[in-house]
């Protein structure tokens, strides 16, 4: 004979998985894992704060017990667990499951400050506080140096080996300010850039 549901259930689920590993205070991070069960259930993701848990977020598992949460913390070293509420499904009753504790640490939030900005027809460019350079907006040709293809790139990106070697900048035409990004750039309109030697209207070289 079969185990009965509740035994089946009885061992304690593994901690939850963090992806990243070390997440960023305040960003997006997954917790994820499987417990045992053969149909959805409810499943709370907890956190411990001030020597409590307290819930931060709730979900359904599928039918072979995965679970995946997407959260965020502003601890430095949180504890997460997962619990599964006690149930009864088909006239059975499935007892409450709880988690083994996951322990990680984050990473401060780091704040980039844009010193110099240069805006062309189709990209923009800017440099860094850091001294590193980003750049957004069209990348059909790779002219972005970010060493992809992708087609377009609506959120800044690092352009390859341009750290601490600024922009040269030059006065543009406003007819090639067609595309202009959001009015906080548009201070930096008339003005075209070349970081590490790369055209903002020609190919990567």
């Amino acid at each position: 004979m079969g185990m009965a549901p509740a035994a089946a259930e009885a061992a304690t689920p593994t901690a939850p998985k963090v992806s990243p590993k070390h997440p960023t205070r305040g960003a997006k991070f997954t917790a994820s894992g499987r417990v045992k069960t053969a149909f959805r259930r409810t499943i709370i993701l907890q956190t411990r704060i001030g020597g409590r848990w307290k819930k931060a977020a709730k979900a359904k598992t599928t039918q072979t017990g995965r679970y995946s949460f997407t959260t965020r913390t502003a601890a430095t070293k949180p504890r997460d667990r997962v619990v599964v509420p006690k149930t009864r499904y088909h006239g059975h009753s499935y007892p409450r499951q709880v988690s083994k504790t996951r322990t990680f640490t984050t990473r401060a939030r780091t704040t980039l400050r844009a010193t110099q900005v240069a805006i062309g027809s189709e990209h923009t460019w800017a440099l860094t506080s850091s001294g590193g350079v980003k750049c957004w907006g069209d990348n059909s040709y790779g002219v972005m140096g970010d060493g992809s293809l992708v087609a377009v790139r609506l959120s800044p990106t690092d352009v390859i080996g341009c750290s601490g070697r600024g922009l040269r900048c030059h006065r543009a035409p406003p007819a090639e300010l067609d595309e202009a990004p959001p009015d906080a750039l548009r201070q930096a309109q008339g003005t075209e850039c070349q970081p590490c030697g790369r055209p903002v209207d020609g190919a990567s070289g």
